[in-house]
């Protein structure tokens, strides 16, 4: 299974679907990563902010996709807290999409929420919607009845506050997620004082679906009809 996985900024892979990641590349499938800009704010060093923090978190991203075997990691060149939501945007992740046959897109959710209010990920959660849309209104418009849920291309938005989609990674321990953030040492300052609360936040979601532990997103079909079940459980693992 080939899928696409669109983060604002390098570390939002692990940050946000670390279980669910390693889950996938365990079982053999293939994660193409695009990353919209370089972080290069993401710092309370003033003194790094720019171009040394970019080619440092550069580096901890394709460090990241040599450790666990990515099959692509791309950098578009968008500036940190400067993402935009516009046609130039969408039009990019759309040709993905149509050049490739992916299974599902992963992204960021398109509105504000309590684990995340950062204008980068709101736009690029609604620039992946809108593509997906466009995408599946292009590629499906002719399949109706028992056919209308074949080849319709997925959207899991993470960091959602109303998830209601749940991988189970309850047989990955709290050594998985250290083990995935770690390369990303220039963003230690947050990833590590979070990581705590994330691991908890999966015991929460786990009891959606009657597992131990589990990551949540807010799944849809953008441009279809097709109504999702609450609480939809998924066991790649």
């Amino acid at each position: 299974m080939d899928i696409l996985y669109l983060s604002p900024h390098p570390d939002d892979d692990a940050s946000w679907s670390a279980g669910t990641i390693y889950t996938l590349l365990k079982q053999n499938n293939n994660i193409f990563e695009y990353v919209f800009t370089k972080g290069g704010k993401g710092t309370l060093n003033p003194n790094l902010r720019g171009s040394p923090l970019r080619k440092i978190r550069e580096q901890e991203a394709l460090e990241f996709r040599k450790k666990f075997h990515l099959a692509k990691l791309e950098f578009l060149d968008y500036y940190d807290q400067g993402l935009p939501f516009n046609k130039k945007i969408v039009s990019e992740i759309l040709n993905l999409l149509l050049n490739h046959s992916f299974s599902v897109v992963f992204a960021p959710y398109h509105k504000k929420s309590w684990l995340k209010n950062h204008i980068d990920h709101i736009n690029l959660g609604k620039a992946a919607l809108k593509a997906v849309k466009l995408y599946n209104q292009e590629k499906n418009i002719n399949l109706t009845g028992e056919n209308q849920n074949r080849g319709f291309l997925p959207l899991m938005q993470y960091h959602s506050q109303k998830p209601n989609c749940f991988v189970d990674v309850s047989h990955l321990s709290y050594k998985i997620y250290h083990y995935m953030q770690d390369v990303y040492r220039s963003q230690w300052h947050t990833l590590m004082t979070k990581l705590p609360l994330r691991y908890i936040l999966s015991y929460y979601y786990g009891r959606y679906i009657s597992s131990k532990k589990a990551e949540g997103f807010y799944l849809s079909y953008p441009g279809t009809k097709i109504k999702i079940k609450k609480d939809v459980k998924i066991k790649y693992g």
